[in-house]
């Protein structure tokens, strides 16, 4: 799967999960994981964290080929997720192979 932000960068990552978040029985927000694989740095994900940058992301999932046919990953597949405006955390977990570093992320909206 892939992230494209707001500002256009495309990085590999895992498919997101979002949380709704209540308090009191009471919805009070949302909260989303994923992580952005590959080789990076603090000062990468600190370009790519904005709240304007996370306020619109679109999660692309790969192409699937089986036996003899080929599957296009095609808009009406993509996950749109948009009005995500604080970085609660993210944590870079290095990698021996940078290029399977992995970059965890939790975002909210409306908290």
């Amino acid at each position: 799967m892939k992230v494209k932000f707001k500002d256009g960068v495309i990085r590999d990552c895992t498919a997101p999960a979002e949380q709704k978040i209540f308090k009191n029985s009471t919805p009070v927000g949302w909260v989303l994981v994923f992580a952005l694989i590959g080789e990076t740095t603090s000062d990468n994900v600190d370009a790519i964290l904005t709240p304007e940058n996370i306020s619109a992301m679109t999660f692309i999932p790969e192409p699937v080929a089986g036996i003899g046919e080929t599957s296009e990953a095609t808009e009406d597949k993509y996950i749109h997720l948009f009005d995500y405006n604080k970085i609660l955390s993210s944590a870079i977990r290095y990698a021996e192979d940078v290029s399977q570093t992995r970059t965890e992320i939790q975002l909210s909206k409306d908290l």
